[in-house]
């Protein structure tokens, strides 16, 4: 799991993101599109765990 900041208001703020490891960048598809989030060399604590903080950079189309 991963803590997103920026981005669409309607994308969660906590995203389950499978195997992710620090200090890459995620690609999330939503609606038309991908959401491009980078690591932010920061954690947050969330139920008692470190959560990655991941900020929103670009969103790209998907291409038909």
């Amino acid at each position: 799991m991963v803590f997103l900041i920026g981005g669409p208001l309607d994308l969660p703020r906590l995203w389950t993101a499978p195997q992710v490891r620090d200090q890459e960048n995620l690609k999330i598809q939503h609606g038309n599109g991908y959401e491009h989030f980078s690591f932010a060399e920061e954690y947050r604590v969330f139920q008692g765990s470190a959560l990655p903080v991941y900020r929103w950079r670009r969103r790209t189309f998907i291409a038909e």
